[in-house]
């Protein structure tokens, strides 16, 4: 058995035994093993939370349907789109808030009071939580300025402010590449402010009854925040609702939609009219391009969600080809686009070309 004695000759003393532990090298190395881990989970992470909010938002959609669905369902007919709230009309997600369990926002509205009155302004920055989507960059905190300019109140009452809505519907006309002008889902609003679900010739299934609309008052570009929204901003709020279609009000010299067409200015994109026959329109694109002139914008990587009449909601490609989109969003143009295929229809098949001009709806060939 060994003895342990003093170590008299600076020799290392067998019952002494050396300190373990990291060495600087070693430490930096599993802080660099760490920082790659990190580096490759957070990505996903990100991931797995923008699908959640990509679902959520689909939900918003549903929600939508099923309370247009049950106001149906009581009142004979979907409500109408109405521009602006005044003391004697309401526009439609007002309309539908009995239908979205959302009592605890009637119950914030004075109905003996002015819509722009200050004992209102809880009722006019509440959005029902179905209007937000979670992807959108403020979420129900945003407003707009709502004002007398777009008939959002009664007369002098000036400018007062409104939380938005992320879902909006088509109004006035739907003016496709083809050159003619077709009826939006919800319209205008009629005598009754019911729109009947015998209009939709195209059948509910086929008709798109709202969408995407995403980011307001803050104007984007390809996901770049550019600005703040300004005249037209009282047209967004979900206490005035509305969306003018992605073309003009009616066709001039055959000038048809306005779409996004690839072009050496705005980064690779410029917005303005194609005439038919244009080559441009088949190359042209209509969603996610910018949120400042109504056309479909979401913060969804490849498209935007659409609520069809039936309630069903589709994700429809960013690439769709404009003169579809547009026939979705139509009840009466009759050409039977199935919203499936039409959602991720992206080119012309041979079955659209017409046998005797040779060309496709947008005028191409």
């Amino acid at each position: 058995m060994q003895t342990c004695k003093p170590n008299q000759e600076n020799k290392p003393n067998p019952c002494v035994h050396p300190q373990t532990g990291f060495t600087l090298v070693e430490l930096l190395v599993v802080i660099a093993i760490i920082g790659m881990l990190v580096g490759l989970l957070l990505p996903a992470v990100q991931m797995a939370r923008e699908a959640a909010r990509k679902m959520q938002c689909q939900n918003n959609e549903k929600q939508i349907g099923i309370a247009m669905a049950s106001f149906e369902a009581t009142n004979g007919g979907f409500p109408a789109n109405h521009i602006g709230m005044t003391d004697t009309t309401q526009p439609n997600f007002v309309r539908l808030l009995p239908y979205m369990e959302a009592q605890n926002i009637v119950d914030l509205f004075h109905e003996d009071q002015p819509i722009y009155a200050s004992v209102n302004e809880a009722f006019r920055m509440t959005p029902p939580p179905c209007l937000t989507c979670p992807s959108a960059p403020g979420g129900n905190t945003r407003s707009v300025v709502v004002n007398t300019a777009q008939g959002n109140s009664a007369a002098g009452s000036g400018a007062y402010k409104g939380g938005v809505s992320d879902y909006i519907t088509y109004h006035k006309c739907v003016v496709c590449n083809d050159g003619k002008v077709y009826t939006p889902a919800l319209g205008k609003p009629s005598a009754s402010n019911l729109v009947f679900i015998r209009t939709y010739k195209d059948g509910l299934s086929n008709t798109i009854n709202y969408h995407e609309h995403a980011g307001l008052p803050f104007k984007y570009w390809k996901g770049r925040e550019t600005g703040e929204l300004g005249s037209e901003s009282s047209k967004f709020s979900w206490i005035s609702g509305c969306s003018t279609p992605a073309g003009n009000s009616a066709p001039a010299n055959k000038v048809a939609s306005w779409y996004y067409v690839p072009d050496s200015s705005a980064d690779g994109w410029s917005f303005g009219p194609i005439s038919l026959g244009s080559p441009a329109g088949k190359s042209g694109r209509l969603l996610n391009i910018t949120n400042t002139s109504s056309p479909p914008y979401s913060f969804h990587n490849g498209g935007v969600h659409a609520l069809f009449g039936d309630g069903s909601v589709q994700f429809v490609n960013e690439m769709v080809l404009p003169t579809i989109y547009q026939y979705m969003t139509a009840k009466d143009d009759k050409s039977g686009v199935d919203p499936e295929t039409g959602a991720n229809m992206t080119g012309w098949t041979a079955n659209w070309k017409n046998k005797t001009t040779g060309s496709y709806p947008d005028g191409t060939h």
